[in-house]
């Protein structure tokens, strides 16, 4: 067995890896993709609701005033907490694509060396060929003389 053939299952296991930590990658930007969309919408609805809501410069019922700043509040919390979700996942995101990224480079350089080793076993395959070639050429002069 060559030592490509020895170093080819270590080869898939890191290319297993690769694969899955992608996977992972793409997973954890979908999660990140989706709590933005979550806080842009959020924020939309917030500033839809300043712009709709606001109470008027006249009289204003103070229980209405009461209610109208309570649920603002609310919603202002609720951005803030989106907000921190989308940072808690953006930061996921980044660590599981740095993962992939050193899964990525071993993947790699294992790719490399298996192939210098390939290169290196058909270079001797190709020379001792060669050479039992030569020799069979030099027996069959000498046979023939």
């Amino acid at each position: 067995m060559s030592r490509s053939d020895r170093i080819q299952p270590i080869k898939n296991i890191a290319d297993t890896r690769e694969r899955n930590a992608g996977a992972v990658v793409a997973q954890a930007e979908r999660a990140l993709r989706e709590r933005e969309m979550q806080l842009a919408q959020l924020r939309t609805y917030l500033d839809d609701y300043v712009s709709k809501n606001t109470p008027g410069l006249g009289s204003v019922d103070p229980v209405r005033l009461a209610n109208y700043r309570a649920f603002l509040a609310r919603l202002t919390e609720a951005v803030k907490a989106q907000e921190q979700l989308v940072e808690t996942a953006n930061r996921e995101y980044e660590r599981k694509r740095e993962d992939w990224r050193v899964q990525h480079v071993e993947a790699a350089a294992l790719g490399r060396a298996v192939e210098r080793m390939q290169l290196h076993e058909r270079t001797e395959q190709d020379r001792r060929e060669q050479k039992e070639s030569d020799e069979d050429t030099a027996n069959r002069r000498k046979r023939e003389l």
